[in-house]
Order: C-alpha cells, then sequence, then structure tokens
C-alpha cells in the first residue's frame, strides 16, 4: 500500500503537491480553502483546454 492509498490525510502543501502530482487518472479535493502550490499544483495536473472557432 502506498502513502497515498488512505481515504483520509493531514498534510502539509509539500506532501499535498506530491500526492497530487502522482495522483492518475483523477483527482478529488475537498477543503474549506486552498493555497497557491496546491493550486498551482491541480492546475499542472489538468489539461491544457482546447478552443473551439
Amino acid at each position: 500500500m502506498s502513502e497515498f492509498d488512505q481515504l483520509y490525510s493531514v498534510v502539509n502543501d509539500y506532501a499535498l503537491c506530491a500526492a497530487i502530482a502522482a495522483s492518475q487518472p483523477r483527482l478529488v479535493y475537498i477543503a474549506p480553502s486552498i493555497s497557491g502550490p496546491v493550486a498551482e499544483a491541480i492546475d499542472n495536473l489538468l489539461p491544457e483546454p482546447t478552443h473551439r472557432q
């Protein structure tokens, strides 16, 4: 079992960003707030949007 297999965890931003970067194929983030580094880690995980013309 990996360190990311738990349903609930209390972590700092560094550990949370590492878990986000390792998530495949989906991520569910539930929290009352989000820090800048965590938002950036989630943004890096998302695919680039496609634009219709």
